[in-house]
């Protein structure tokens, strides 16, 4: 969801800002001190402090009408002119002491305080119980056979974010997965590659295993490399059958190493 609807008292569901990614609480700004808590938000240079609500409805406010100011602010040691918007809040008193709106979650007010304090002890968003029924996206955090993830749920919110709600390569809505560039059995529990969406790119679930058994990957420009072994018709089924060529942040270059490394030598369709 892309813009959010400004909360009235009374709706049954809320637009919460998720932001890029933090290890702290306010990454995603849920009431993780209580819908009574005081949130900082607002311009850098003028911070406000507000109750949950308040702020919730100021930040989405300041989105809507890109509300933003010009400021007189110190850089090494000199005043310089700066553009700040509004639609901004602090993730508690830790770096990065500032976030954006990446994008907006539909999530029930009645879900919101649960949310909000397990999202402060770090445990995986229950995003499926929170949800509306209506909300065009909740397929896209699937449930795994597997141990749970402490990181996972963030790492989904800010990849979806960051990369929007297509398969990078195929143009797919459906299916959708936050695929990982360095691998989980690659990383430590405590590496921050598990839950930087830099480290993300948005897959079909099926290219998505693909990948991880190293059927294709990437070359250093992002072109997609595929795997001699798979076969033609294999490829148009998964519609690798073209060349595709990914355009990656330069944040992600130091992720995207490990896919070129982890595939097999092959041609680039």
């Amino acid at each position: 969801m892309k813009k959010p609807k400004i909360y009235k008292a009374g709706d049954t569901t809320v637009f919460v800002p998720v932001g890029r990614y933090s290890s702290s609480p306010g990454w995603c700004f849920l009431p993780w001190q209580g819908i009574e808590g005081h949130y900082k938000w607002g311009f850098k240079a003028r911070p406000e402090v507000s109750d949950y609500f308040s702020a919730l409805i100021g930040l989405q406010s300041a989105f809507l009408t890109d509300e933003k100011e010009d400021f007189e602010v110190t850089k090494k040691g000199q005043k310089v002119p700066e553009t700040q918007r509004r639609a901004r809040w602090r993730d508690g008193d830790v770096r990065p002491n500032q976030l954006k709106p990446w994008g907006w979650l539909e999530v029930r007010v009645e879900k919101l305080e649960t949310l909000g304090q397990d999202h402060f002890e770090g445990a995986v968003l229950d995003l499926q119980t929170a949800m509306p029924a209506s909300f065009g996206g909740s397929e896209h955090f699937t449930d795994r056979p597997t141990r749970a993830r402490n990181f996972q749920s963030f790492f989904s919110l800010a990849t979806f974010a960051l990369w929007g709600k297509r398969c990078a390569i195929t143009g797919s809505t459906l299916a959708l997965e936050a695929a990982h560039l360095k691998s989980v059995a690659s990383c430590k529990d405590d590496d921050p590659a598990l839950s930087d969406p830099y480290n993300g790119i948005v897959l079909t679930a099926s290219l998505h295993r693909l990948m991880d058994g190293c059927f294709w990957g990437f070359d250093p420009n992002g072109n997609v490399v595929i795997d001699p072994k798979l076969s033609k018709k294999e490829r148009e089924i998964h519609q690798l059958a073209v060349a595709h060529k990914v355009d990656f942040h330069p944040e992600a270059e130091k992720y995207l190493h490990f896919r070129i490394m982890r595939t097999k030598v092959g041609s680039q369709r």
